[in-house]
């Protein structure tokens, strides 16, 4: 019964807040509510499994290894965030509708990680997504709308992908349990059907080229807990999604795979060309992310080509994961502190921009950093595995290390020079009204410090990470070069990181005009066909008897117990046609 605590203490918690009468004691206990997931994850007895056969159409729950590695560093990322927002928000009803729907994504977060069937599964997943729009968009004004709406459009567009995915993959196989499914898909008919569903669906929250335009918009416009845990913990759950259902490891899809492949190589060349062009820190770090989620989708790609290689990629997959979860996290909040430390605390700011060091470093794959560790268990994959990607893998890769150290040292450098604080000022005025007590953000930020430094310490044995003397100045010379180049750009060239490029304006543009030029075709050449549908359209409204009729409908539909009724009644249909199936 331990399982059900990961989502249900959230869910009640977020409840309480609402309710008027639990608010004080909620508002308390909310920030700490991951860390009861946390200590299951750490002391928990193996192979933990619920069944819930009354539940939707059964639900299974379990905390197998890759749940609990999952699990381990989400829950810590979650426990940070909201320890951070203690002081983040200094108004006590500003932070109250912040943990709503922090509370209610955590659920999610949590839920679908301890899932192995496909309708708990997507309900949570959905759930998460859903409830990150309320973060997306918690601080409104023009910007933080256009990125809520952009959000919730790649959101929607990945729910449905996945629930037809679901669907098909429910009706081919015959069950939706995990167990049952993964190896079933490895020979059903319209497989690539559902591979395909399946991996642009989670592909909308992993980042995955051409589906990642949300993610520049999200992070910048959400506050820095909120963006901490949508770049740690929950564009993880896109991944832990492709390792539950996809057959990986089963049989060789090397069409999906060399896709993959190619996708995840152009990410890491795009993140670099476009996130140096970014003045706002937060967007730099949102491009990293681009850049890196094309690195866990070369691996991917490598698992899709090898199935023999499975078990040594899954485990570089996983400490990918960690490793960038925690060093992403880490990065955001300390953003967000340098952020609201006043101009007159000159010392901590020093020292706030010395703790960023750590984690843009070992994003960067410096030296004797959990990056390096990543970087060379990729490289040993990419060795591993024997087709004529290999020496193209292997320049991505040498470029991947060149792009993370431009782009980590462009951020530095743009939180160095204080632009970013004219930005924070006029944006947010969260934050601004909250220079008082920064103590929980600096306790909460240290803690993933550290982190971030042990787990450097403790690469996973089987793949032979630890570094010689030898590897050292392969992975020095990426952030030197790095170094010199940004350095002489920003004081040269300052004008070229002012441009600002977003390239869902141009997008936007170009559809605004398609939809324009459809107008003008529509009311030029079809004028008559238009004023004809015109007229009748207005000489059906005009006649008194169904304007009367009409006109009693609406009333009738605007009552609360007529709306309630209709909706009971579309439940019951729906519950009946599932049953039937």
């Amino acid at each position: 019964m331990l399982l059900l605590v990961l989502p249900g203490l959230p869910l009640l918690l977020a409840g309480a807040l609402i309710i008027a009468r639990s608010r004080h004691l909620a508002l308390i206990l909310a920030p700490w509510i991951a860390l009861p997931a946390l200590l299951i994850a750490l002391f928990s007895s193996p192979g933990l499994t619920l069944e819930l056969p009354w539940l939707l159409l059964g639900t299974h729950f379990s905390l197998d290894e890759t749940g609990r590695f999952f699990l381990l560093f989400s829950a810590f990322i979650w426990l940070c965030a909201g320890v951070y927002s203690c002081a983040y928000f200094a108004d006590q009803a500003v932070r109250r509708r912040f943990l709503i729907w922090f509370l209610f994504a955590m659920s999610g977060n949590l839920g679908l990680i301890i899932s192995h069937d496909l309708v708990s599964y997507y309900t949570f997943f959905a759930l998460m997504s859903f409830a990150s729009y309320g973060l997306v968009i918690f601080e409104p004004n023009a910007q933080t709308i256009r990125a809520g709406r952009i959000y919730l459009i790649m959101v929607i567009v990945g729910e449905l992908m996945l629930f037809s995915g679901f669907v098909m993959a429910a009706m081919l196989t015959g069950s939706h349990e995990f167990a049952v499914l993964r190896p079933a898909l490895a020979s059903v008919e319209l497989q690539h059907w559902i591979i395909g569903l399946i991996v642009f669906g989670f592909g909308v929250k992993s980042a995955l080229l051409g589906l990642h335009i949300w993610l520049p918009l999200a992070y910048p416009a959400a506050p820095s807990p909120a963006s901490a845990v949508l770049s740690g913990a929950m564009i993880s759950a896109g991944f832990l999604g492709w390792l539950r259902i996809l057959p990986l490891g089963e049989i060789s899809l090397p069409g999906w795979g060399s896709l993959l492949l190619l996708m995840g190589s152009v990410s890491v060349i795009y993140a670099l060309l476009v996130g140096l062009l970014q003045n706002d820190p937060k967007k730099v770090l949102a491009y990293s992310s681009v850049g890196k989620m094309g690195l866990l989708t070369i691996l991917f790609g490598l698992g899709m080509i090898a199935p023999q290689h499975w078990p040594q990629i899954m485990i570089s997959i996983l400490f990918f994961s960690l490793y960038h979860g925690l060093a992403k996290g880490a990065l955001f909040l300390g953003e967000g502190l340098y952020a609201k430390l006043s101009a007159e605390r000159v010392r901590q700011r020093y020292w706030a921009l010395l703790g960023l060091l750590l984690p843009a470093l070992s994003l960067a794959g410096a030296p004797l950093t959990s990056g390096m560790m990543a970087k060379k268990m990729l490289s040993l994959q990419i060795a591993s595995v024997d087709s004529f990607w290999d020496e193209g893998l292997s320049l991505v890769l040498i470029l991947s290390s060149l792009s993370a150290s431009l782009l980590m040292l462009h951020f530095l450098f743009l939180l160095w020079s204080e632009r970013s604080k004219s930005r924070t000022d006029s944006q947010s005025p969260t934050q601004s009204a909250c220079q008082s007590d920064t103590l929980w953000m600096w306790l909460a930020w240290l803690l993933l410090l550290a982190a971030v430094a042990l787990t450097s310490r403790f690469p996973p044995i089987e793949l032979n990470a630890s570094l010689s003397s030898s590897e050292i100045p392969g992975a020095l010379w990426p952030p030197l070069v790095a170094f010199i180049l940004i350095a002489f750009y920003h004081w040269r060239f300052p004008q070229l990181f002012r441009l600002q490029f977003d390239g869902l304006i141009h997008i936007e543009k170009r559809v605004s005009l398609v939809l324009r030029a459809i107008s003008s075709f529509s009311m030029t050449i079809l004028p008559q066909w238009s004023a004809l549908s015109v007229s009748v359209f207005n000489g059906i409204l005009v006649k008194e008897r169904y304007s009367l009729i009409l006109s009693k409908m609406e009333q009738q539909l605007r009552q609360w117990s007529m709306a309630l009724s209709l909706l009971l009644l579309l439940a019951f249909v729906m519950a009946a046609a599932i049953c039937s199936f």
